[in-house]
């Protein structure tokens, strides 16, 4: 927030503009005194989990379009940033680090074996020291990386649509492990005690992360789901002691807007071959963790994948015409920090002096006064203040 607020100040001293946002000339009275909050991080010492205090801007009936814009540009540099700052090691989308932009990743010295004419649409990624055996006319459509002394084997007649590309995977799997324990470590929203076998839904506590706890094993099988209703803004980690099993048609459903992308499944068996098991005919969505434990995928297709998400996992095998569908990659700190970076000056052509900026209970406040020409632009309409709901 400091680095934010420090360039915003530097481009507000030089009065950069743009085209696009200027107004007419000329002298007129400057628009009332006008505030906007930017949401940080309070942690609550009563709880293990990072609290995030967020804002909306009250649009106040009658202010002018321009203004308007201009203010939210400004927030929108902070905004950019807001699940990092506030979430500390997981954000909003949940991320895994390094290990986040792969369709499958392998982990450290394990083997993935894609065979069966099976797809993975994505990108792969064998850790250092493993292997990718690709055999029997199967196809990855993205890039596989090859980590630090990793082998790659593509045999009859499969493909890696873009090819082969080396990288030191060492981050990205201390990540994907680091990752496991933080979730576990995450006081449970809802508890559900021993094995899960049959239906279940779950409810999302609005706007969060909700921590679910499963302290056996999941072994769903027939036409049994597990429902997650939500919105694009609704998050769950659901963190198994256990094994995960679908089978029969069991499916993982989505309801309410909720994305793949949104939902994390934690597992904690260390069983080599079995700690993740997707039978045929089964559809399973979001993205799993199996940081100690091996991993089988079998069947699906391009309508009905048996997995619609990303698989982190040691010894992995994707058989039997098996289709992977990937999700949408997630965007690493570093380049949405890129991106906050870039509206800077846009912010900054909103002021025409940043006045002060006070600290007040973790939350940062800052206020500024616009120049004559958005008063001019809103003739004799008072926009008021822009006050957080």
């Amino acid at each position: 927030m400091a680095g934010i607020l420090a360039g915003t100040l530097l481009a507000a001293r030089f009065r950069l503009r743009w085209p696009f946002f200027s107004g007419p000339q000329g002298p007129a009275p400057r628009l009332r005194h006008t505030s906007l909050k930017i949401s940080t991080m309070k942690t609550q010492t009563n709880t293990s989990k990072p609290q995030c205090k967020s804002f909306e801007l009250r649009r106040v009936p009658g202010c002018c379009e321009s203004v308007l814009r201009r203010i939210t540009a400004l927030a929108g540099a902070g905004l950019l940033l807001t699940p990092f700052l506030c979430s500390g090691s997981i954000a909003p989308p949940l991320n895994l680090g390094a290990a986040s932009t792969y369709t499958v990743f392998s982990l450290t010295g394990a083997t993935d074996n894609v065979g069966g004419s099976s797809t993975v649409v994505g990108d792969v990624a064998v850790g250092n020291n493993g292997t990718l055996n690709v055999q029997g006319t199967s196809t990855i459509t993205g890039t596989a990386f090859v980590g630090t002394g990793a082998t790659v084997i593509v045999g009859g007649g499969s493909t890696i649509g873009a090819g082969q590309t080396p990288r030191d995977l060492t981050q990205a799997n201390t990540d994907a492990h680091n990752s496991a324990s933080t979730f576990a470590a995450l006081s449970a929203d809802q508890t559900i005690s021993g094995n899960l076998t049959s239906s279940q839904i779950f409810n999302p506590v609005a706007g969060q992360i909700k921590v679910v706890d499963i302290t056996g094993n999941v072994n769903v099988g027939g036409s049994g789901t597990l429902t997650f209703n939500g919105t694009a803004n609704d998050f769950y980690i659901i963190n198994v002691g256990g094994s995960f099993m679908l089978g029969g048609t069991a499916s993982i459903l989505l309801s309410g807007g909720i994305l793949p992308q949104n939902l994390v499944f934690n597992i904690a068996s260390a069983n080599s071959t079995a700690a993740l098991q997707l039978a045929s005919g089964t559809h399973s969505i979001g993205t799993f963790l199996v940081a100690n434990g091996g991993a089988n995928m079998h069947g699906g297709n391009a309508a009905n994948p048996v997995l619609t998400g990303a698989v982190v996992a040691n010894n992995i095998q994707i058989q039997s015409t098996a289709y992977i569908l990937g999700v949408p990659t997630i965007p690493e700190p570093s380049t949405v920090m890129a991106g906050a970076l870039l509206l800077l000056p846009l912010a900054a052509s909103t002021l025409k002096v940043l006045r002060k900026s006070t600290r007040n209970s973790g939350e940062t406040r800052i206020n500024a006064n616009f120049s004559h020409r958005e008063r001019r632009e809103c003739g004799s309409l008072d926009c008021g203040d822009m006050s957080p709901l």
